[in-house]
């Protein structure tokens, strides 16, 4: 890398992120009325927490969520997946969005 030149750039703030699968995943997994619920959780700034028992699912889902509020962007807590051993953070008086995984 030394000797190569990198160009990072951020994305336009106009273009919807990329996620056709994430949302695919979503409302594969969810009825209409659940993420329309969620959706409305994420909106007004609440606790959301999201259970799997396939961590391959939890980051898909909560990327996908988080996707749904564009051109909004959740400025709260944001963890994909919370070890066990740190559930007490639900207990937090801040919005998040958690996945937790058994």
């Amino acid at each position: 890398i030394a000797h190569k030149t990198v160009y990072i750039q951020r994305s336009p703030t106009n273009v919807l992120p990329a996620s056709r699968v994430a949302m695919e995943v979503l409302f594969t997994l969810l009825d209409k009325e659940n993420v329309t619920l969620l959706f409305t959780c994420l909106l007004l700034e609440q606790k959301i927490l999201v259970f799997s028992e396939k961590i391959s699912v939890l980051t898909v889902v909560t990327e996908a969520l988080l996707t749904l509020a564009f051109p909004f962007k959740w400025e709260h807590v944001y963890v994909p997946v919370l070890p066990l051993q740190l559930l007490e953070f639900l207990s937090a008086p801040t919005p998040f969005v958690i996945g937790v995984h058994p």
